[in-house]
């Protein structure tokens, strides 16, 4: 089970709203996330800060 931190607004599979700041689960269940959506949602969060740039931390915020 993999998880993902949402740094935006999302869509869960069965059209819900998830907030922002939301660790969602990939999958293919209604409060999931499917796969590809949530690969395309981390390529465009990697994209933003820059590909060799380091992940943020907790004291970045």
């Amino acid at each position: 089970m993999s998880v993902i931190h949402l740094h935006g607004p999302a869509t869960a599979n069965d059209g819900s709203f998830i907030d922002a700041g939301t660790d969602v689960t990939i999958g293919d269940k209604p409060k999931q996330i499917a796969a590809d959506r949530a690969s395309e949602l981390v390529k465009a969060h990697t994209a933003k800060r820059g590909a060799g740039a380091p992940a943020p931390t907790s004291s970045d915020a």
